[in-house]
């Protein structure tokens, strides 16, 4: 069944290649890059859920410059936290099923054998990561 999907952080690798995945399966789809939507940008993020009405969101956009994120926490958490959660109440506001990308960074790499999955605790060790990991918990909102 057909959706329509917005897609935030399109211009990144993640993001274009997941717009190409839903167009390909036959989803209408909404691709929003930086320039296109700030979502820090409350106003911003509302106005495009009216005019795009989605079904489904998934959110690729964050900044993902670590050193950046350690010299100006402030703005990581303005955009990997807030503008997530922005984008989590948008979507459940819109009756939109709401996906966001997290990171390895959210824990601090000391686990020993295996993979790290949602069920381990998260642990972060930079400003990057724990934005991100807050965006995670803003998320359900």
């Amino acid at each position: 069944m057909a959706m329509k999907v917005l897609i935030t952080g399109a211009g990144g690798m993640l993001g274009h290649l997941l717009a190409e995945h839903c167009a390909a399966r036959g989803d209408e789809v909404v691709a929003h890059e930086r320039d296109g939507l700030d979502i820090t940008d409350e106003r911003a993020v509302r106005e495009a859920f009216a005019v795009a009405r989605p079904d489904a969101v998934i959110n690729c956009a964050a900044w993902t410059d670590v050193d950046g994120c350690e010299l100006d926490p402030q703005r990581a958490f303005l955009v990997n936290s807030q503008g997530v959660e922005s984008l989590a109440t948008a979507s459940r506001l819109a009756g939109a099923s709401f996906v966001t990308v997290s990171t390895d960074y959210v824990f601090d790499g000391r686990k020993v054998e295996g993979f790290y999955t949602q069920r381990d605790d998260p642990h972060p060790l930079s400003a990057y990561g724990a934005a991100k990991l807050e965006g995670e918990r803003r998320a359900q909102v």
